[in-house]
Formats: structure tokens, C-alpha cells, sequence
């Protein structure tokens, strides 16, 4: 009798966990843009659609402008608050489903905050602000967050994977933030860790003033952000390293200490934020069940060296030397190399190559120029501007840009070459290039090259009635920009000047970095 039980037991297991493996949800992936350091993914609600946040540190909600075209009507009023001094009046509103466009996840809230985010979008000019993704969507499912490869997936609770990821334990923040543990100089703090915070790291004046501050300097009080209390005013510092795990720690980490006597954070009784400005570098797995945070880094694409063939090589090497903080680290009797942090450029004697070469179709036998910009992100653009650059006529259109959240600006150099600096990091680092062509077999060498490495298109600007197609395309801090021209587009880019470094031999400088979890 007994052995007929256990067998019949067995038999029952075998069932249910076939019907188990049977009826589990196969995960499902959108691809996201990550603009100002926050993962924006598409959101459709009564038919109209817009790009939401996706936030652990808020709850469901959506733009004012939003709310009325997707016809969500505002209840009961509230003040709220958030990063800044301030506070604003926000609103419940109806139930909504809220669906995730290119899957078939829907996520319901039964009161979605409604509030106005306008400022937000046009303080940070970003080009959308919509809404956000909260803590009803990480309660759903087990979410992963893959920075690098710009996708979100959306998985089963209880069946996201765990092989080679780094498990973080957290406790909730109010019942709604993850929270961890870090390490900073020796002292151990509560960190939220929040998908909405553009920066690296943020330390509360509290957690702050326990450190040895003799060896840190400190910025004067400038603006780092915007959130909804307005300005988030702080002062800036690098901190050598930061500790999760011996498995997790981060070097040379940007870090920001708010200045508000009012507000959300001015009561915040915990050490500080983790940002995506580390995130950004991992794949994020969040199981809100178990309470536990994986991290993976996966391989990313690094710019380990430009080159440049230079016509005027003493004169033109002189001026990097003279202007930026670049100094001598290889040198033969045809070439120099430069190097400052993880920002390296190799300069190649070439005096057959004229002062600011111009683009040519290549259907007249000459060849364009396959690079004709290459930059670099720094810590801060406003620094390099004062310290490097600063009469109003350096810079080309006078002026730093904001675009989509990140601040940037151009020069160029005596040789005509375009160079291009991006707000984002901790330290200096190859980061950027820019390609021109005609010719179909170059750009497919392009594009392969695009699908090969993950890359995703992070904005596309073509435009067929001037035969101009202008796309970019991302993977981790890695930008590349390609314009591919037809004939009607030539003659508007003739006198582009360029490294003289066609596409191909240009991407032969992108390696894939190495899977350790150091940052």
C-alpha cells in the first residue's frame, strides 16, 4: 500500500510541475531609451500613447498634459513633494491600464497620480515627460533592467535567472523603495536605490558630515538636477570608491550632496540615492518578493583610441597639448599619442591630406572622410568649458547644447575637426564618433557592425525629402552617429571637415570590454 502511495505521489509531482513548466509566462522584452540617465519605455492608456519612467523610487502616474488627452480625470487633490525645495499640488486619478506597447502586459492603478511634470521636461529640455512606471509594475513582475542593451524585461515572479548576477539584499524604504546597504570610507549607510535618479550617487548632508571630509573638494552649489520640488540644488565631489560587496565596488564615483532645507529630501533620515549613473552600467534584476537585487555587467563596447591623421602634426598636436590635459604617452618619428584618464588619441603625420578636407561623393572617384566628429564624455561640461575654453568664440554656436537631458557642446580644432564633449561619468573617456557616406557598401559595413555589437537606435533624424539619413545608435556609454547621403544631400556637406579616418578602419578601435563587476 505504501509503495503504491509514494508512487502515486511521484506521478501527481511529475503533473503539476508539467503543468507548472506548461503554464509559466514567457518573459517578454521591450527596448527602452535612456534619456538624462532614466529608462523611458512606450505606454498606451485609453488609446493614446507616451513615454513613462520606469521608477523604483515612485508609483504609477502621469503628466497633467497626459491625463487630459488620455481622458483620466483628476480626484481628490494633495500637495506632494520630491527632489528640491519645494512642493506641488497633485491629484488622484481614475482607475487606469496601463499598457506596456510591444507586449501584452497591462498594469492597472487603481488612483495614478496625476501632477504636472512640464518642468521638469523643459528645465532638463528633454523632449517627453509623460508619466511614470512605479511600484505597482515591480510588485507584477520580476523586472530586469539592462542598461547596456537599452531592454527591459518582464518576467514571471519566481523565474528571472540567476546565474552570474551578484544578489544584493534590500529592505523597503517606506514600503515602497529598495534599499541597501553600502560602504563609504569605512562607514556604512542605507542607499535607495532609485531607476529615476540621473546621478551616480547621492550623500545626504547627515551621512556627509560622518565621513572624513579633509581629502574631498567640494564644487561651489550648482544645479544637478530638477525633480518635482524644483531645482535640485548640490555640491559635487568624487569619491574614490564605493562598496556594496566585496564582489560590487565602484571607483571614482561622481557624487553630489543636496543643499535644501525644505522638501523631501531635507527630511530624508537614510544615507543618500544610488542612481542609474552606476545602474547604467549593469543588467538590474529586481525581485520584490525575495527582496533582492541582481546585478550582472554585461560586455560593453569601449573606444579604447582615435586616430587622427593630421596635415600640420607639430601645430595641431601643440594645441591639444596647450588646450585640453592631454599629455605625451607614445611617440615615434610619424606619430604621437595623447592620453588623458580613459580619453586617448593617436596622431598620425599626414601631410598629403589638406586642412579641412572636404567631403566628396565617391561617385566622382573621391573619397569622403568616414569620420568627420569624435568626442568624449567628461564629469562636467561647465568645468571643461571655464578651465579649457573659455572665450564665447571657442565654442561652436557660442554655447553649450542641452539635448535630451545632456549637456554638450562643440570646437574644433585647427585642422578643422569637429570635437564634441557629453556631460555623464566621473572621469574623461573616448566615448563618440560620427561617420559620413555614400557609398552602400561602406554603410552596410556600418550597419553589420551596428547588429553585431547590440547596438539600438537611439534617435533617427533622416529625412527623405532632403535625401539625408541621419541615425544614432547606443550601447552603454558608447554613441555612434552615421549620415548617409544621396546625391541631393551632397553639396550642403562639401567642406566637412574630418580625421581623415574611413568607416571601417575607424571601427576597428570599438572592443568589447570584460564582464567584471568592478566599475
Amino acid at each position: 500500500m505504501r509503495r503504491n502511495l509514494t508512487l502515486a505521489l511521484v506521478v501527481a509531482t511529475l503533473i503539476s510541475c508539467s503543468s507548472q513548466t506548461e503554464n509559466t509566462q514567457e518573459p517578454e522584452s521591450v527596448l527602452f531609451q535612456l534619456v538624462d540617465n532614466r529608462p523611458y519605455i512606450e505606454i498606451e492608456v485609453n488609446g493614446v500613447k507616451g513615454k513613462f519612467i520606469v521608477d523604483t523610487g515612485g508609483v504609477h502616474g502621469m503628466n497633467t498634459d497626459f491625463a487630459e488627452k488620455a481622458g483620466v480625470k483628476k480626484g481628490r487633490s494633495f500637495m506632494i513633494q520630491g527632489g528640491g525645495d519645494g512642493e506641488q499640488e497633485a491629484w488622484y486619478g481614475e482607475k487606469a491600464e496601463f499598457h506596456i506597447v510591444g507586449t501584452s502586459i497591462k498594469t492597472l492603478s487603481d488612483s495614478p497620480i496625476i501632477l504636472n511634470l512640464n518642468p521638469i521636461r523643459d528645465s532638463l529640455s528633454i523632449p517627453f515627460a509623460d508619466g511614470v512606471l512605479g511600484l505597482n509594475l515591480f510588485q507584477e513582475y520580476d523586472l530586469s533592467i539592462n542598461y547596456p542593451n537599452r531592454q527591459i524585461t518582464f518576467y514571471e515572479k519566481g523565474h528571472h535567472p540567476t546565474d552570474g548576477y551578484e544578489v544584493v539584499p534590500f529592505e523597503f524604504y517606506r514600503n515602497q523603495i529598495p534599499m541597501i546597504k553600502m560602504e563609504i570610507d569605512g562607514v556604512e549607510g542605507d542607499f535607495t536605490v532609485d531607476t529615476g535618479d540621473r546621478s551616480m550617487l547621492t550623500t545626504f548632508s547627515a551621512f556627509y558630515n560622518s565621513l572624513d571630509t579633509s581629502d574631498k573638494e567640494l564644487s561651489e552649489l550648482r544645479r544637478t538636477g530638477y525633480g518635482v520640488g524644483g531645482p535640485v540644488m548640490a555640491r559635487e565631489y568624487v569619491l574614490p570608491s564605493v562598496k556594496i560587496s566585496d564582489e560590487l565596488q565602484f571607483r571614482s564615483v561622481k557624487t553630489r550632496v543636496p543643499d535644501h532645507s525644505a522638501g523631501a529630501w531635507a527630511r530624508s533620515t537614510h544615507a543618500g540615492n544610488l542612481g542609474s549613473g552606476i545602474l547604467k552600467n549593469y543588467e538590474v534584476i529586481f525581485d520584490y518578493d525575495k527582496q533582492e537585487m541582481l546585478l550582472k555587467k554585461p560586455p560593453t563596447l569601449s573606444i579604447k583610441e582615435f586616430t587622427y591623421r593630421a596635415a600640420n602634426f607639430d601645430s595641431t598636436t601643440q594645441w591639444y597639448l596647450d588646450r585640453l590635459p592631454f599629455e605625451v604617452v607614445a611617440q615615434t618619428d610619424s606619430s604621437l599619442t595623447l592620453q588623458y584618464q580613459n580619453a586617448q588619441i593617436k596622431f598620425i603625420h599626414d601631410s598629403s591630406r589638406p586642412i579641412l578636407s572636404s567631403y566628396k561623393s565617391e561617385r566622382n572617384n573621391k573619397n569622403p572622410n568616414g569620420v568627420f566628429k569624435f568626442g568624449f564624455d567628461v564629469p562636467n561640461t561647465q568645468d571643461v568649458i571655464e578651465k579649457h575654453f573659455p572665450r564665447p568664440d571657442d565654442l561652436m554656436f557660442g554655447r553649450p547644447i542641452v539635448f535630451w537631458g545632456r549637456s554638450m557642446f562643440l570646437v574644433r580644432d585647427p585642422e578643422g575637426n569637429v570635437l564634441q564633449f557629453f556631460e555623464g561619468g566621473s572621469h574623461w573617456k573616448n566615448s563618440f564618433y560620427a561617420f559620413i557616406t555614400d557609398n552602400d557598401n561602406r554603410y552596410k559595413t556600418f550597419t553589420e557592425f551596428v547588429k553585431e555589437n547590440g547596438m539600438v537606435l537611439h534617435s533617427d533624424f533622416s529625412n527623405d525629402s532632403t535625401g539625408v539619413n541621419q541615425q544614432n545608435f547606443v550601447h552603454g556609454d558608447i554613441k555612434v552617429e552615421l549620415l548617409k547621403l544621396d546625391m541631393r544631400a551632397e553639396e550642403p556637406y562639401n567642406g566637412v571637415g574630418a580625421s581623415g579616418v574611413q568607416i571601417e578602419s575607424a571601427l576597428k578601435s570599438f572592443s568589447k570590454n570584460s564582464t567584471s563587476q568592478t566599475y
